[in-house]
């Protein structure tokens, strides 16, 4: 079985065309078709079944392609270390992470490793929690820092760095910034300004308030980026929810207000998501050392 042959295969089932395939991987119809017919001679089963509209891939087709995505992650994984010891650098390093940590902590982490390592190259990727862990777990991202999904996600490896806590905020100027403490009740018939519905922060604030009995909140803004967040909130009587650090880090703190409301002022962990037993370069380890100084000095 050969590897250039499995890495064909995938691409015919995600397209469920051998001419498509054949297209997108620059080669003729009748060479691709030898591809699968080596493939499945060495499985001793078919892989796909021909329909008038293109191809279907078979039980042990999809099984194939399961186990065929692990053995490229594995492969890969392995060319980097390769490189990355015969080189004497870092090579590479791929981290997800969402919004806020993306905005607000990973920038000084990568400038300083960067600084220390000029051969090394960096990928940050931002999204939802979700679908950066499943990209971990595909082997798409060496690590995923942020906030810890509740609950955790089973076969994961977890390193807590510290802790972050969910915070409401205000304009200064709003009517709830004169009183310090809050209650909930004070927030009924308030405007939110919110991340995505999948966000951790804003599943937890729909949780307090479902368990206080409390209407779902009003959402009138939502942004994956927290720096329109803060500045919406900064310029408009809605409100928000967000880690205090990161309310704290924003450029327009000085027109804000933090406001404590004992339910919805939540402690998180942070930290350092991987797949046990994954290949981590060798900068993995400063990266750890420099997540811990930042997050430390980043979070209450």
């Amino acid at each position: 079985m050969e590897l250039r042959d499995l890495d064909y295969f995938r691409v015919v089932a995600q397209h469920g065309h051998i001419g498509r395939a054949a297209e997108k991987l620059g080669l003729t119809q009748p060479a691709l078709s030898k591809s699968v017919a080596r493939l499945e001679a060495s499985v001793g089963a078919r892989l796909l079944e021909r329909t008038p509209r293109g191809v279907v891939v078979t039980r042990v087709g999809a099984a194939l392609i399961a186990r065929a995505t692990h053995i490229h992650s594995a492969v890969d994984a392995t060319l980097r270390e390769a490189r990355d010891l015969s080189a004497g650098i870092s090579g590479e390093l791929r981290i997800g992470t969402g919004p806020t940590a993306g905005e607000h902590i990973l920038p000084s982490v990568c400038a300083e490793l960067l600084r220390d390592s000029p051969g090394l190259f960096v990928q940050v990727v931002v999204g939802l929690s979700d679908v950066l862990l499943a990209a971990l777990e595909r082997g798409e991202l060496d690590l995923v820092f942020g906030s810890f999904p509740e609950p955790r996600i089973a076969g994961m490896t977890y390193e807590a760095l510290g802790e972050d806590v969910l915070t409401v905020f205000t304009r200064k100027r709003h009517a709830l910034a004169r009183s310090r403490e809050v209650d909930l009740a004070k927030l009924a018939g308030v405007r939110w300004a919110l991340p995505n519905a999948s966000v951790t922060s804003r599943r937890t604030l729909q949780r307090v308030l479902q368990t206080h009995r409390m209407p779902a909140p009003d959402v009138a803004l939502e942004s994956n980026s927290t720096q329109v967040l803060l500045a919406a909130v900064a310029r408009s009587d809605m409100v928000g929810y967000l880690p205090s650090g990161a309310v704290r880090a924003s450029g327009v703190i000085r027109e804000l207000a933090l406001l404590d409301v004992a339910p919805l002022r939540i402690k998180r962990s942070l930290g350092v998501i991987s797949r046990p037993g994954a290949y981590l370069p060798p900068v993995s380890v400063r990266l750890m050392k420099a997540l811990r100084n930042v997050a430390a000095s980043s979070v209450e």
